[in-house]
C-alpha cells in the first residue's frame, strides 16, 4: 500500500491593522502575530539592525535554526536570539506549532525556563529574543 501524504495546513497571512503599520517591519508574508510590546504601543517591532553580535559564531544549533549571543544597541542588554528558518518551518508544516510555542513562551515565568522577551520576523526568518544564560 502506498502511503498518502497529509495535505499541508493552509497558511493564513497575518494582516497588520492600519494603526500598527508605522511600527511594523515590511514583510511579504507575515506568519506570526505581533509581539505584545508592539500591540501595547510600548515600542516598534524589532529588526536585525537593533542588535550587535557578541560572538564570532553561533552559540547553539537546532534542527530549524541557530542561536546567537547579541547586545541590544540602545538598551545595551544582552540576549540570546534564536533564528528560525521560515522555509524549514513551512516545509515541515510546523507553522501552528511555532505560533503556539511563542504564545506559550510569553506566558511562562519560571526561574528554570528561559524568558521570551520579544519576537519579530523578516521574509526569511523568525527571531525569538530570549534571556541569555551564560552557562546554558
Amino acid at each position: 500500500m502506498s502511503k498518502q501524504k497529509k495535505p499541508k495546513t493552509p497558511i493564513v497571512p497575518i494582516v497588520i491593522p492600519e494603526e500598527f503599520k508605522d511600527k511594523c517591519n515590511i514583510i511579504k508574508n507575515r506568519i506570526l502575530f505581533l509581539s505584545p510590546s508592539v500591540i501595547d504601543g510600548e515600542e516598534r517591532e524589532c529588526r536585525k539592525d537593533d542588535f550587535e553580535s557578541l560572538a564570532n559564531t553561533n552559540i547553539g544549533v537546532g534542527g530549524f535554526g541557530k542561536v546567537y549571543k547579541v547586545r541590544h544597541k540602545v538598551s545595551k542588554n544582552v540576549f540570546a536570539i534564536k533564528v528560525i528558518n521560515k522555509k524549514k518551518i513551512l516545509e515541515h508544516d510546523l507553522v501552528e506549532q511555532i505560533k503556539l510555542e511563542v504564545k506559550i513562551m510569553y506566558k511562562l515565568n519560571h526561574d528554570h525556563i528561559l524568558k521570551l522577551y520579544n519576537h519579530y520576523e523578516d521574509d526569511d526568518n523568525f527571531y525569538l529574543i530570549l534571556q541569555f544564560c551564560a552557562k546554558g
